[in-house]
């Protein structure tokens, strides 16, 4: 019994390292063949969508959503973008901000004439667990930063084995509002845990990077704006509620996040490594760029403070054209850019999708070609089909010759349970049993002929 136990854990380890191999997801499980309202002169597109896993144990999967570039490059890339929140689906920078579409109404899908897609493969992904697709068990949310970077480095290599080809790409990670906190921890554990992966940039619109500058920012800007009125009722209200939350806010364990501190301190340890862009609408409220502004010029990063070149100069703010007309401003130092864009709001490439394109164009120092793209990958969905069937098969020969061994092992140990099985055992068990019978009868007609020759050369000497 021992033997045949033994067997059968030697067989379920085998199934499971070749099961994982012939059943692995793969690139063709997450096709989109076609969306019910898509365009169909856009059919051409090719997308990859789903859950893949980083926290089984709680059901934990984050959802993606990937569109393949139209055209060649000079390089392979991918934007993978994140929308803040917390909470928000990145469906929102999918389907309303730089992705292939836009709803023109509930009936109605049209292309979206500014879409990041041109160029460059867009990646979208639903996190923290929980957000939009991605599903968590109620009482596994996560509630710390380097927790929520260290999880999308699990969706990372999970999405790396489904599609290998990011390894191939820069990758530049880009978002909106509270993504102003989530990307430079992403960064950061990218770059301290997957060299591999070939993080080039990251682009942040609207950033919640410095929460307290903000906060601090919001009534004057309000009244700058003409959204309150100085030393009304309204701002002394709201003067004493700002008062009142400062003191909150200076208290020891106010919100549960109790370790993760602000993206702030991480940014000019960042900028030593890789660039980054910081862009924001002119009229946002929540995240405004007087408090980015701010922000940036406190703050110290590669040998310097803020915009100061170090001898008694400024970076200059210069105009920054798009298409013949003044788009925004434009400033830089020390592998940090600044970006303002006129008459946007919180959510810029929603507001203005074109130039938000030229600006990751010029951000990523896109060398344009007119042809269109011949390096995209092929149609591989019959080919990738028929190897997994050939794998199936292949498995299916493996199992039948595997339960055949058993079988007979366990046929061989019934009839001597204290012979350990030899492959001469099972041949002499499965032998016919006439054979016994028959091999002592040829042995004595050997014997008997063996005599008669003697026999034979005795009487040949006798008579001689």
């Amino acid at each position: 019994m021992h033997s045949s136990s033994s067997m059968i854990t030697q067989l379920l380890i085998f199934f499971s390292i070749i099961a994982p191999l012939t059943f692995g997801l793969q690139a063709t499980d997450f096709y989109v063949h076609d969306l019910p309202l898509l365009p169909k002169e856009a059919s051409s597109i090719r997308m990859h969508a789903g859950l893949l896993p980083v926290n089984p144990q709680h059901n934990g999967s984050l959802f993606f959503w990937h569109f393949e570039k139209k055209y060649a490059s000079d390089k392979l890339r991918t934007v993978i973008w994140l929308n803040g929140g917390p909470g928000c689906s990145s469906s929102i920078g999918a389907w309303m901000e730089i992705g292939p579409f836009r709803f023109q109404d509930e009936n109605t899908m049209i292309e979206n004439d500014g879409s990041w897609h041109l160029y460059t493969n867009l990646l979208f992904v639903d996190q923290p667990v929980g957000t939009g697709f991605s599903t968590i068990d109620t009482d596994s949310f996560i509630r710390e930063l380097d927790e929520m970077a260290n999880q999308f480095l699990s969706f990372l290599d999970q999405y790396i084995k489904v599609f290998p080809e990011l390894l191939e790409n820069d990758i530049y990670l880009a978002g909106e509002s509270f993504a102003g906190q989530y990307i430079p921890y992403i960064a950061k554990a990218i770059l301290e845990q997957r060299s591999a992966l070939k993080l080039r940039g990251l682009l942040i619109g609207n950033g919640l990077i410095d929460p307290v500058t903000i906060y601090k920012s919001y009534l004057p800007f309000a009244v700058a704006n003409n959204l309150i009125i100085k030393n009304s009722n309204l701002y002394d209200r709201i003067n004493i509620e700002v008062k009142q939350c400062e003191e909150a806010l200076s208290k020891q364990n106010t919100f549960t996040a109790s370790h993760s501190k602000p993206s702030i301190i991480l940014l000019p340890d960042l900028l030593q490594q890789i660039p980054i862009i910081l862009y924001s609408g002119e009229y946002d409220l929540l995240c405004n760029h007087w408090a980015i502004e701010a922000m940036i010029d406190g703050m110290i990063w590669n040998n310097g403070t803020g915009f100061d070149f170090n001898n008694g100069t400024l970076s200059p703010k210069d105009s920054w054209i798009v298409d013949g007309e003044s788009a925004g401003l434009i400033r830089s130092a020390r592998n940090l850019t600044y970006m303002l864009f006129y008459g946007a709001s919180h959510m810029v490439p929603y507001d203005y999708p074109r130039r938000s394109r030229f600006m990751l164009h010029q951000f990523i120092q896109l060398d344009l070609i007119s042809f269109p793209d011949t390096t995209t990958r092929k149609n591989i969905e019959v080919s990738t089909r028929l190897t997994r069937h050939i794998a199936f098969s292949v498995l299916i020969v493996i199992i039948v010759i595997l339960a055949l061994i058993g079988l007979i092992w366990c046929f061989v140990l019934k009839r001597h349970p204290t012979r350990l099985p030899t492959p001469l055992n099972i041949i002499r068990e499965l032998r016919p049993k006439t054979s016994n019978v028959e091999q002592p009868k040829s042995m004595a007609c050997l014997l008997l002929n063996d005599s008669n020759t003697n026999l034979h050369v005795a009487d040949s000497e006798t008579f001689v």
